[in-house]
């Protein structure tokens, strides 16, 4: 952490600290990363050796920025950061004294991990998330009830990415457990977006294991748990959120086509594409541009597929492009497999 000046008071300090963290909140919801850029700076100025009772809150709140700006940029140094930060403070926080604080550290610590195992495609990061979240939830307090779901959903995303690698279907099994726990603690009418979240999250485990077990009845079972999260998560409260869940919603149909080989599903997907770029801008938002980019790839070749048609190639293929001007195997590599694979299925019919 940067040292910095005395800001004054406790008071002055607490204040930055409640800004900096609704600045991180409302980043989580819009495409800009100005808000996450001011409040790392104001939670790097924050001087702990004058205020040491909040040092732990203020660094847990620095590591939720970091991961968040990671997200957005695909910069895998700020989740390096992120979770030397939260390290240091696990060795430096006394668990029983201050527990709640203890776990919201790990929590920190275990998303910055499942972060790096998707960002590296590698299982021994994602079997680390898994143990660091199972000793974050392991501790959580009785009565913080939010904090325990949030910390079993991130172990829910860290068994998912352990699954997805081992191909395990127990893990993906647990982590539907835990996902239908958080549901049941999460309010439609309280909590909306985190209700929806765990909709979404609960439908990427779901088609997981629709593609382990070749059952499309997983698959529709995911899509109506994301139509069901696309009626709280609009554009107008939540732009990236409806975009992200809009994505899962094309490529799960997408891969129920593909197994069931009909093609009414690639409408819904094509649809759900075209929605979502109307929700965002290549310039606003590259990553996830490219992204949205990569699944409309993925429907335009499936469709190819069906009907074989050289205009539906070519549009899969300019998808694939525009998506590579932007993902790298860096950023994202899942993805950038998938759309380097793409691109070389196209390549050999002669587009």
């Amino acid at each position: 952490m940067k040292e910095g000046r005395s800001l004054g008071s406790v008071e002055v300090t607490e204040a930055l600290l409640i800004l900096a963290t609704s600045l991180t909140r409302l980043a989580e919801h819009n495409d800009s990363i100005t808000e996450l850029n001011v409040a790392i700076l104001l939670l790097q100025q924050n001087d702990r050796a004058t205020y040491p009772a909040l040092s732990h809150a203020i660094q847990a709140a620095l590591v939720t920025a970091l991961i968040r700006r990671s997200e957005r940029t695909g910069n895998s140094s700020d989740l390096m950061d992120a979770l030397l930060i939260a390290e240091h403070q696990l060795a430096d926080c006394d668990r029983r004294a201050s527990p709640a604080e203890w776990v919201n550290l790990a929590l920190g610590a275990g998303v910055a991990l499942v972060r790096l195992a998707e960002r590296e495609d590698c299982a021994e990061r994602a079997g680390q998330a898994v143990g660091m979240l199972r000793l974050a939830l392991k501790h959580c307090p009785e009565n913080a009830r939010e904090l325990w779901a949030s910390t079993a959903n991130a172990l829910a995303t860290a068994l998912t990415r352990a699954g997805e690698r081992t191909g395990d279907l127990a893990v993906l099994h647990e982590a539907l457990t835990y996902l239908k726990r958080c549901q049941s603690l999460r309010s439609r009418n309280e909590k909306p977006l985190l209700w929806a979240s765990t909709l979404t999250d609960t439908a990427n485990v779901l088609a997981r294991l629709g593609e382990r077990e070749a059952d499309p009845r997983r698959y529709r079972d995911a899509i109506a748990n994301l139509r069901q999260a696309l009626e709280v998560v609009t554009p107008n409260l939540s732009p990236r959120d409806y975009l992200e869940t809009l994505n899962n919603l094309a490529f799960i149909l997408v891969k129920l086509a593909a197994t069931t080989g009909d093609d009414g599903p690639l409408d819904a997907a094509l649809a759900a594409v075209d929605a979502a770029e109307l929700a965002i801008t290549e310039a606003a938002a590259p990553l996830d541009w490219a992204v949205l980019q990569s699944t409309k790839a993925f429907a335009l070749l499936e469709r190819w597929k069906m009907r074989r048609s050289m205009s539906l190639a070519r549009q899969a293929t300019r998808a694939a492009q525009n998506a590579l001007r932007h993902v790298s195997a860096q950023q994202a590599p899942q993805v950038y497999k998938m759309v380097t694979g793409i691109v070389s299925e196209l390549n050999s019919i002669g587009v």
